[in-house]
């Protein structure tokens, strides 16, 4: 059986691993969006200096071509941004974080399985909370918290996340817009999580809060 110790270090050594693999990902595939990116440019250069020659029509298809490729680019690219921030949090086990900035990095990924159960997925993460946390961790939590509440709503809900100001820290909320969560929280399965980075999970009128001391 693994010491305890030695297995919370196994589990640090193997996300920084992820996060390192991650990182040297995210960064080829930048590259690789920026050859299309002058791709679809020079695909709008050519028709701009040949236009003239150029049947109408396909000049018309060429440029429409060439504005998808950017869009689809731009759309990718805040993806990789959001993908590089999330693999570097491993780099650190422990550091000082600012709440929205875990919640946005974190909510370009939790859109995919909002849009899945047709519920819509909003974010607020105006508010300046500075929290010294494991990065890691408290994405795993904000991921299992999310799913949590998505199975409680129905198709066509709207779902909120929310970094707040707390009386002693910060914390996040999750609530509904029609729908109240209700459902009695697995506290166990946070237990390990909340105990690491000294904050604590409950239900307050329909919303769920991770609070942070």
């Amino acid at each position: 059986m693994v010491d305890t110790t030695e297995e919370r270090q196994l589990r640090e050594q193997q996300l920084e691993s992820w996060g390192r693999l991650l990182a040297g990902l995210s960064h080829d595939l930048k590259n690789h969006l920026g050859i299309i990116r002058e791709s679809g440019g020079l695909i709008s250069d050519m028709v701009e200096i040949h236009g003239k020659t150029l049947d109408p029509s396909l000049a018309d298809r060429l440029l429409k071509a060439a504005a998808n490729i950017e869009k689809r680019v731009a759309i990718a690219a805040d993806l990789l941004h959001h993908l590089s921030s999330f693999a570097h949090r491993a780099d650190s086990p422990e550091s000082s974080v600012l709440l929205g900035d875990i919640l946005r990095e974190e909510a370009a990924f939790l859109q995919r399985f909002a849009k899945m159960k047709q519920v819509e997925l909003q974010i607020e993460a105006e508010a300046e909370v500075t929290l010294i946390t494991s990065p890691t961790l408290l994405h795993h939590l904000i991921y299992r918290l999310f799913l949590f509440a998505l199975e409680q709503l129905p198709v066509g809900e709207t779902l909120t996340i929310a970094v707040r100001k707390g009386e002693n820290g910060g914390k996040i909320c999750f609530y509904a817009g029609e729908s109240t969560l209700d459902r009695e929280l697995p506290i166990t399965e946070y237990s390990n999580a909340l105990q690491a980075i000294a904050g604590a999970v409950s239900m307050q009128d329909g919303q769920i809060i991770l609070e942070f001391c």
